[in-house]
């Protein structure tokens, strides 16, 4: 379900969201996807760990001298833009924990816009945004507005004990090909 739901996204630019309890290999399987497609750049991001929209595009800061006419100087940061800003695929991962101070930022990379950061316009070369968390978003939340424009929903259910040997089967076969 997960393969392909992703593959939809990709193929139809449309955002996916992957719904299911901690540990079934969303985020792994999504990864292991991903790396197969050649030149793909792919950002994932545990959204809870965000302190502001900076750190989803932000991929470093340099503190820069200017001088000044009178002679003395002026510091100035200046940012490196990367990141999600420069990623074909997005997943942030327990996406409803986004903290509002980023909120703006994760906006303009889910639909695709231009990203603005502090004068800073970078062209969006997303091609799909991609989603996963253990639970909905709460109502009457900013982030329900992210929640109606998902078009692609999946849930994601754990192997039942036919399909872990299953996979356990197919792992070994893959590993004793090698």
């Amino acid at each position: 379900d997960i393969i392909r739901a992703t593959w939809l996204a990709l193929i139809s630019g449309r955002p996916a969201f992957f719904l299911g309890t901690p540990g079934i290999d969303k985020t792994a399987t999504i990864k292991a996807m991903i790396k197969r497609i050649d030149g793909a750049v792919f950002y994932e991001q545990l959204m809870p760990l965000l302190s502001s929209g900076a750190d989803l595009i932000v991929e470093s800061t340099s503190i820069r001298e200017i001088p000044d006419s009178d002679g003395g100087k002026t510091i100035a940061t200046v940012d490196k833009i990367g990141r999600a800003a420069s990623a074909h695929i997005f997943f942030g991962d327990e996406i409803w924990k986004t903290p509002d101070t980023a909120l703006k930022t994760l906006f303009d990379l889910f639909n695709m816009d231009d990203i603005r950061h502090e004068g800073q316009v970078v062209k969006n070369p997303l091609l799909t945004f991609l989603t996963a968390s253990n639970e909905l978003p709460e109502p009457e939340s900013q982030l329900e507005a992210l929640w109606s424009r998902i078009t692609i929903r999946v849930v994601v259910k754990s192997l039942d004990k036919a399909g872990k040997s299953q996979l356990v089967k197919a792992r070994l076969a893959r590993y004793q090909a090698k």
